[in-house]
């Protein structure tokens, strides 16, 4: 391997960000920073008056999941009002939507929004069909709803994990744990969230 693809290699993996644990961590579950980054930027981005700037996402001293977001606002609306209002999406996005138990949701004001606002745009992509996420060599094949293989890490997997995409409009809690039913022990790891 040349080692411009070497660094190629370690770019892509560094850009996965933080691994996150859906549910609980011995679940064997995970998610990756960047995945569940580009979800709550998609629920944030129905908010027509908020425009999201960095987003983080890691645990404390404690363990607890906390998510860090900074944003602009326009000033129609007191910022107190737009900050709850987008840490209740952002924290529905990732409890409900991911399954991520996040302790805190904190935010930081970073200016404010002085061009016109454009309204989100209605509807969702289109669905992608699932392609089987297979178990072990040994077991039984099969396809999990919402889930296809992923090749973020340039394969779908290794001994040790399996890497998939959850497609739009699936849990993605929901979804990893059916794949990591059917490839255990494997750990399951979300690298896309459609």
């Amino acid at each position: 391997m040349t080692s411009e693809r070497l660094a190629e290699a370690v770019r892509a993996q560094v850009a996965l960000g933080r691994l996150l644990p859906l549910g609980e961590p011995a679940e064997g579950v995970w998610i990756t920073e960047q995945a569940a980054a580009a979800a709550l930027r998609a629920a944030a981005a129905q908010l027509a008056d908020v425009r999201l700037g960095s987003l983080r996402m890691g645990t404390d001293e404690s363990g607890a999941l906390h998510a860090h977001a900074a944003f602009e606002a326009a000033p129609e609306q007191p910022l107190p009002l737009t900050a709850q209002r987008l840490r209740d999406v952002l924290w529905e996005a990732a409890n409900d939507g991911l399954g991520l138990r996040i302790a805190a949701v904190d935010l930081t004001v970073t200016g404010l929004i002085d061009d016109a606002l454009v309204p989100p745009e209605p509807g969702a992509p289109e669905p992608r069909p699932a392609e089987p996420v297979a178990a072990l060599p040994e077991g039984e094949p099969g396809p999990v709803p919402g889930a296809r293989v992923s090749a973020r890490l340039g394969g779908a997997g290794s001994e040790a994990y399996t890497q998939i995409a959850v497609l739009a409009g699936h849990r993605v809690l929901d979804v990893a744990r059916a794949v990591r039913a059917v490839a255990a022990p494997m750990a399951v790891l979300v690298t896309d969230v459609e």
